[in-house]
């Protein structure tokens, strides 16, 4: 494998191991996060039952998807990107920019609308990365990346 394809490589991978951990702390959060608390304007406890569980059950989704997104990208990483499938480049490029750039689109929404503290700089960090990830692993050969 080429030196810029093994950076590609880790770059793509610190993005899907980020994806996994993001999704891991949204999926078995037992309450919402502080900059949700900020765009609301109430604490946990101030909340009605029914409130608190859709919160979570859209958190839950939330995490759901950064799990599967995550996982995908690891199995198209280890399989497709190492044979060197030139399509695959584009396929993790495309969604991850599609994924994050919707994902930046909510955060910042809120955080303009309601002044909280919302993860949109990471998101942009996100965005980053994918086309790092993509420049370097530019010209992927099938076949001729196996190391």
């Amino acid at each position: 494998m080429k030196a810029r394809h093994k950076i590609g490589f880790a770059i793509y991978l610190v993005v899907a191991i980020m994806t996994i951990a993001w999704g891991i702390l949204y999926f078995s959060s037992h309450e919402m996060m502080p900059y949700h608390k900020q765009a609301i304007g109430k604490n946990w406890a101030e909340l009605e039952r029914g409130i608190q569980v859709i919160i979570l059950a859209l958190m839950e989704a939330a995490g759901a998807g950064l799990l599967t997104t995550g996982f995908l990208m690891l199995i198209l990483l280890f399989i497709p990107f190492r044979q060197g499938e030139p399509w695959v480049n584009w396929a993790i490029f495309l969604g991850g920019i599609v994924c994050s750039g919707l994902a930046f689109y909510v955060t910042f929404k809120v955080h303009i609308t309601t002044n909280a503290s919302t993860p949109y700089y990471l998101v942009l960090l996100f965005m980053v990365l994918f086309l790092m990830g993509f420049l370097f692993s530019l010209g992927l050969e099938k076949g001729k990346l196996k190391s």
